[in-house]
């Protein structure tokens, strides 16, 4: 539903899959549920609704720690970036830089080295919007480009495409802004 533009649908759906097993203790799968989750943390970011995301970003961040002590880690750790990106997506939300450049430094600690920007697109997104909060569009020009040439990591192409305009604008790159 989230990649066919239909996040209030998708929404609803998320929101009665994490009624239905609200703690990972008692998912049968706990990947399925982390995706769910993190999904969900997605959803409420894109809604405006910090708080809401950090109530779950809280059981995700309980469950990295049970997946630790069972030894359940992924060698990619996609989960625990994708967890530490969210945190900082929230932060960023509520205005926090402090809180959000940690979080994102946490989660550029926590990236294997050599693995493919696909395991890590909520990383590179954050930090893209970060960039663009601090007034850094340099940094936001070269994250959009990175994200767009990745194809693969991104559904909404287009979003991207009209980011990369509006950063190009403030650069004062017209000519290239209209292409």
């Amino acid at each position: 539903m989230l990649r066919l533009g239909l996040p209030k649908l998708a929404g609803g759906y998320l929101r009665d899959a994490m009624s239905v097993c609200p703690d990972y203790s008692h998912a049968r799968s706990y990947e399925t549920y982390a995706s769910i989750a993190t999904l969900m943390v997605r959803t409420y970011i894109s809604e405006q609704k910090a708080d809401s995301a950090d109530i779950i970003l809280r059981k995700l961040d309980s469950m990295l720690d049970w997946m630790v002590k069972e030894r359940k880690e992924d060698p990619r750790n996609w989960l625990r970036t994708r967890v530490y990106a969210l945190h900082a997506a929230a932060e960023l939300l509520r205005g926090n830089l402090t809180l959000c450049n940690e979080w994102m430094e946490n989660c550029r600690k926590a990236i294997v080295p050599g693995a493919p920007i696909k395991y890590y697109p909520t990383y590179y997104i954050t930090k893209y919007h970060l960039a663009m909060r601090q007034g850094n569009y340099n940094e936001a020009l070269e994250m959009v480009d990175m994200l767009l040439d990745k194809a693969n990591v991104l559904p909404l192409r287009g979003e991207y495409l009209l980011q990369k305009a509006k950063i190009l604008q403030h650069l004062g790159r017209w000519e290239e802004a209209t292409k």
